[in-house]
């Protein structure tokens, strides 16, 4: 799935971060990310994951793609 972001908007997405060369990348909690006014992402892209229940469907995103 894909959406466009129609405002911008802040919400939880998840991270994946390398501490050390030993142990590799890490998921990381969820942290409140900044999407700008008609980014396009998938919100559900492993280690990628964006938490949508804070904002409103065609007001402050619209999905452009669905599987």
């Amino acid at each position: 799935m894909k959406i466009k972001f129609l405002r911008t908007v802040t919400a939880p997405q998840v991270f994946v971060r390398t501490r050390c060369e030993c142990c590799g990348p890490e998921r990381q909690p969820a942290e409140s990310t900044l999407f700008p006014e008609g980014e396009e992402v998938d919100p559900n892209d492993y280690n990628a994951e964006i938490d949508l229940s804070g904002l409103v469907y065609k007001e402050d995103y619209s999905i452009t793609e669905y599987p």
